[in-house]
């Protein structure tokens, strides 16, 4: 599926270690990935994508998704953008857009959770 390539994933997390462990998985999965330690970073690397960012999956404790805003400005650089929020604490209080998904995660269940949002029921990659 050719469109699938082009698709981007931005993963924003304060956390190295998670964003390391999260482009393995999802680029094990066929995604191309981007990541970001904060949405504002993660809004700069929106405006200079090599292709359409299709999906943000957000650290619901990151600093700056705790403001009403966070979600508009992402959005702002990718109009149709999927949200998935993750979190090693209980759902967060403000509705996930697309899903969650708690930390720890599986690989399988992280994966899914991105087809799901997507509205893909295969691989990333077509297979």
């Amino acid at each position: 599926m050719a469109d699938q390539k082009q698709n981007i994933i931005l993963v924003v997390d304060e956390e190295p270690q998670i964003l390391r462990l999260v482009r393995l998985i999802l680029s094990r999965d066929g995604w191309r990935v981007v990541c970001a330690r904060s949405i504002r970073e993660g809004i700069r690397l929106c405006r200079r994508a090599p292709g359409r960012v299709a999906l943000a999956l957000v650290d619901a404790l990151t600093a700056e998704a705790h403001g009403p805003d966070w979600l508009d400005g992402l959005r702002a650089e990718s109009e149709d953008l999927k949200v998935v929020l993750m979190s090693a604490g209980a759902p967060p209080d403000q509705p996930a857009p697309c899903g969650f998904v708690a930390k720890p995660f599986s690989p399988d269940v992280l994966c899914e959770t991105v087809r799901r949002a997507l509205g893909r029921n295969a691989r990333a990659a077509g297979r």
